[in-house]
C-alpha cells in the first residue's frame, strides 16, 4: 500500500487530520504559554515598581500627617481650657495619633514581611480612609 492509496482512504484521512489538529494544539499551547510567560513577567516588574513607590511615598505621607498633627496641637493648645471648640480638636487630635500608630505599625509590619505588598495595601488603606471620611452615625 503506498502513500496516495493511504490516504484516499477515509480512515486514513482522518488520522491525518487528527495528527494536523494535534500538531497545531500543541504550537498553539507553546504560543499561549510563551504569552503568558510575557504577561506575567511585565505583571512582576509592575508590581514591584508599585511596591518600591509605595514604600519610598509612605516615610513622606506619614511625616507630614505627623507634622499637620503637631501643628494643629499647637493651635489647639492656644484655646482656652474651657472652650467646647479645644475639647472637639483635642479628641480628634487623639483620634488622629492613633491613627498615625497604626498606620506606622502596619507599614514596620509590611516592610518586615518583604515583598507581597499589593496584597496587604488594603489593610493600610482602611484606617487611613476610616479616620479621613469617618462612618456618619444614624439619627
Amino acid at each position: 500500500m503506498d502513500c496516495s492509496e493511504w490516504l484516499t482512504n477515509w480512515w486514513g484521512a482522518v488520522l491525518a487530520a487528527g495528527v494536523v489538529a494535534i500538531f497545531v494544539r500543541s504550537v498553539r499551547g507553546i504560543a499561549l504559554r510563551a504569552i503568558r510567560r510575557e504577561g506575567d513577567r511585565i505583571l512582576w516588574h509592575r508590581v514591584r515598581d508599585i511596591e518600591q513607590f509605595v514604600c519610598d511615598l509612605h516615610d513622606p505621607l506619614l511625616q507630614g500627617m505627623q507634622g499637620i498633627v503637631l501643628k494643629a496641637q499647637i493651635i489647639a493648645s492656644e484655646i482656652p481650657l474651657g472652650e467646647p471648640l479645644r475639647q472637639r480638636m483635642e479628641a480628634l487630635l487623639d483620634q488622629a495619633d492613633v491613627v498615625i500608630a497604626q498606620a506606622v505599625d502596619r507599614v514596620v509590619t509590611l516592610r518586615a514581611d518583604g515583598p507581597g505588598l499589593e496584597r496587604r495595601a488594603v489593610g493600610v488603606a482602611s484606617p487611613l480612609s476610616e479616620a479621613i471620611f469617618p462612618r456618619a452615625p444614624f439619627e
